[in-house]
């Protein structure tokens, strides 16, 4: 009986992971979906391609929407201030539409044929627009269900489809334009964003990521009904892999997607839709995700032969050899967040010029240098460097300030071995080719000390002024306090006792805050209520100014972490916190106001709010109207001209933190809206002041003489020299910018140099070296950056040996090459 028993076990085991592996041809029912009709006509491009077009007044870069599928269309002069919007074909190069009206909307779509534009309004009340462009005139206003739309485009001929996550309704609907009925309506809790989701260039099928299930669904449109399932397996290190993009391959035989489980690895895959097998597993490198948040436009394009994707609008993936064989850098001109699109296999099209002046602008991909450096990498003909060759590696570290050089010199190897071990090189101290590493330190320009954290360097401009939250992290482009102003240079030393905010995000007693609450501590005391903690500080990101706490408790209540990619302008909101706490009590505080502001900022982003911060409120959650943290409150402005302009670090990028650290958490809020009191009622239970002790320094710790204090510069040459070239191969040079620091600790030229050198570390582990440099190429062929302005036939180029290389990475598991065809 117990054998029977045992054997029924099983088999109930096996029934049930039937649905998320059934990849057998037998039962496997997809099949590709490609464009129908003929083949599309070659678009033909001038490489002198200057396209004005109408474009938004403040100059945001929301100027272009293309289709998502394999179309010559592009909506020039997308962008809500905008009231011109044209329709061009850029193989014909002629307008075939417009539309001159103000829209209204926060998501947009394009038809691939250029004839309709769909712009979608969510939240308490939801709308869809159909605007004809050939008349510019609306054909149709569908009212939705109360919510948030996730996604819209364009499904089977003459429909539109949106995918929701509302109260009301939680699935993928599909539309008619025609008459504005709903034609399918698919339940599914996908909870993924715009990022996971993917229509196939012949609009029957739809991708969608379930992402806290790890799977992927593939929808029939036509059916309304989900038919494959992929299970994408159980990610490593983490709960649950997150989609950072998703999309079909242009003959509609695959879907790809990047999936992210952790900080350093993240993979591109792709599977067959004839088979449902996965034929792609590729590794990403750790630094591209850096742009998963802030980029406005498609993640990954597939280059129209199938020979790789282009990742962000500015990294080439090689299908074959799974190596980045190419970077782009920005054109001059050119918006902080660019919305890049693959034209063809040969061109990239990108936006460049001043403000409000900006032209669409063709650029033709190098494949000529890519193919021979790549080719010469795989060859066996002689190279002063490629995979596999010995490399010696020599350090000169002859000056260092407040630290040991021993120590700086190990922490160099370590960075600099695994940076070469990553290009596939081995490290050999009988090489006759040698990485030549100079590190130097040397006392850097006289500093002012803002408030015993954050010195500034004389003589900047000291408007806006920022922080006055003490302890609080500077932006990049802001500086310091003035004299006169509290927290300034001329203020007293800070307080040996802090106070701040922190809030729990999983049940098991983990908690979120700021990493300039904590400062250096690795302990402090968490106040959840009555009840105190001693908490322990886990992890910190200095970067995005989060820090990850750890306490001795079960089944706390926990606050759900928002998708911050949603928030909107004038979206309400209210922090929560302990500001002040020796003057105002130990109580919890809750300030209302609305985000009045998205600041994108040397690739990071944040939320200016109107609700009142003070000293305190630091690690606070900032949260919507349903509860679900929208953001974390970090520091604000302050000085006689500047009125309650408080600053939050977006919730995505604390959600990648937590992922980073292995921290599950939950994403949704109430059900509906809740009023103020409760609101108040329901967030707060999760809030906890947080005490942090004084740290104190040794007397020998450099501590800065009256007048203010000295900063460290910190330069770095590399340069690979052989015995055959009086002249190095290769050289780069990186200079620690020491002008932005934040101090941890009190405010000694020792913690100024620390601070300078945690600054240098993540640029040199970033540094890509060279993966292949021709002996017998003039100029040295090394695959790598290229800056936009040279191949938009600006600046002369710089000498190869001077532009670092880009990352090559190898394959990982399965991938299958496809032909390349290039036009050169």
């Amino acid at each position: 009986m117990l054998d029977i028993l045992r054997r029924c076990l099983w088999l109930f085991v096996l029934l049930a992971c039937i649905p998320a592996a059934r990849l057998s041809a037998a039962e496997w029912e997809l099949k590709p979906d490609p464009v129908a009709g003929p083949p599309a006509a070659k678009i033909e491009v001038s490489p002198t391609l200057d396209m004005s077009f109408p474009q938004d007044r403040g100059g945001t870069g929301n100027d272009l929407l293309y289709p998502s599928g394999p179309s010559s269309m592009v909506l020039l002069g997308h962008g809500s201030g905008s009231n011109l919007r044209e329709v061009w074909d850029l193989a014909t190069m002629k307008r075939v539409g417009q539309i001159s009206q103000r829209l209204e909307g926060n998501k947009a779509a394009l038809s691939p044929d250029g004839k309709w534009l769909v712009m979608v309004k969510s939240g308490f009340t939801s709308s869809l627009d159909v605007w004809s462009c050939e008349t510019g005139n609306r054909k149709q206003s569908i009212d939705l269900p109360q919510g948030s739309v996730d996604f819209v485009d364009f499904g089977p001929p003459g429909t539109v489809v949106t995918l929701m996550s509302g109260q009301e309704r939680k699935g993928i609907d599909v539309w008619d334009i025609e008459t504005g009925k709903l034609k399918q309506a698919m339940s599914g809790d996908i909870e993924t964003g715009d990022k996971g989701v993917a229509i196939s260039p012949g609009r029957n099928l739809l991708a969608a990521v379930r992402q806290h299930k790890n799977e992927l669904l593939l929808y029939d449109l036509n059916k309304g009904k989900p038919i494959e399932v992929i299970s994408l397996g159980k990610p490593q290190g983490s709960f649950w892999f997150d989609c950072l993009a998703l999309q079909f391959a242009p003959d509609g035989t695959e879907v790809a997607g990047i999936f992210r489980s952790s900080a350093d690895n993240m993979q591109l895959r792709s599977w067959n839709l004839g088979t449902g097998k996965n034929v792609v597993d590729l590794r990403v490198p750790s630094d591209l995700g850096n742009s998963a948040i802030s980029y406005p436009s498609r993640a990954l394009e597939w280059m129209p032969d199938g020979s790789g994707w282009l990742l962000w609008g500015k990294s080439i993936l090689d299908r074959n050899s799974g190596w980045v064989v190419w970077n782009f850098k920005p054109v001059a001109g050119e918006i902080i967040t660019p919305t890049r699109r693959l034209l063809d296999n040969d061109h990239l099209l990108v936006v460049a010029g001043p403000i409000n002046k900006k032209s669409l602008k063709a650029v033709q991909i190098p494949w000529k240098q890519i193919d021979a450096a790549t080719a010469g990498a795989k060859s066996d003909a002689p190279a002063y460097l490629k995979p596999g060759q010995g490399l010696k590696i020599a350090y000169d570290v002859a000056e260092v300030r407040f630290a040991d050089a021993e120590k700086v010199k190990g922490t160099l190897r370590t960075l600099i071995e695994q940076a070469a071990k990553r290009e596939g090189m081995t490290i050999d101290d009988t090489s006759s080719v040698v990485l030549n590493v100079k590190y130097r330190e040397a006392a850097g320009a006289l500093m002012e000390k803002s408030d015993g954290r954050m010195p500034f360097p004389r003589g900047l401009p000291r408007r806006p002024r920022f922080p006055g939250v003490p302890g609080a992290p500077p932006i990049p482009g802001f500086p310091g306090l003035p004299p006169g102003v509290p927290g300034g240079p001329d203020s007293p030393p800070p307080v040996t006792k802090g106070t701040g905010t922190a809030f729990v995000i999983h049940a098991d007693g983990w908690l979120l805050t700021c990493a300039h609450v904590v400062g250096t501590a690795q302990t402090c005391q968490v106040s959840l209520g009555a009840t105190k903690f001693p908490a322990k500080v886990i992890a910190k990101d200095t970067t995005h100014d989060l820090a990850l706490l750890k306490i001795e408790a079960k089944a706390l209540p926990t606050l759900p972490m928002a998708d911050s990619d949603k928030v909107e302008l004038g979206e309400e909101v209210r922090a929560i916190g302990f500001p002040l706490s020796t003057e105002l009590g130990e109580s919890v505080k809750a300030t209302r106001g609305t985000i009045a502001g998205i600041i994108k900022k040397e690739n990071r982003r944040l939320f200016q709010i109107d609700a009142a911060l003070n000293p305190g409120n630091s690690g606070g959650p900032l949260v919507n109207e349903k509860g679900e943290v929208l953001g974390v409150s970090s520091a604000k402005f302050v000085g006689q001209d500047v009125d309650n302009i408080g600053l939050t670090v977006p919730s995505n990028d604390a959600r990648a933190f937590l992922v980073a650290n292995k921290v599950e958490f939950t994403t949704k809020g109430a059900e509906q809206k809740l009023d103020g009191p409760a609101l108040v009622k329901r967030v707060t239970v999760a809030v906890a002041l947080v005490t942090v002790g004084a740290e104190h320094q040794t007397a020998d710790s450099g501590t800065a003489k009256s007048g203010g204090l000295r900063s460290t510069t910190i330069s770095c040459e590399l340069a690979i020299q052989s015995p055959e070239s009086t002249e190095p191969v290769w050289f780069h040079k990186i200079v620690a910018d020491p002008s932005m620091l934040r101090l941890e600790g009190e405010a000694t030229e020792a913690n100024a140099r620390e601070a300078v050198f945690k600054n240098f570390s993540p640029s040199l582990s970033g540094i890509t070296l060279p993966y292949y440099i021709s002996k017998d190429k003039t100029p040295i062929i090394v695959p790598g950056t290229t800056d936009l302005n040279v191949l938009l036939g600006g600046a002369a180029p710089a000498a190869p040996a001077e532009a670092p290389p880009a990352e090559r990475v190898k394959p990982q598991g399965n991938t299958t090459a496809k032909p390349t065809q290039r036009g050169k």
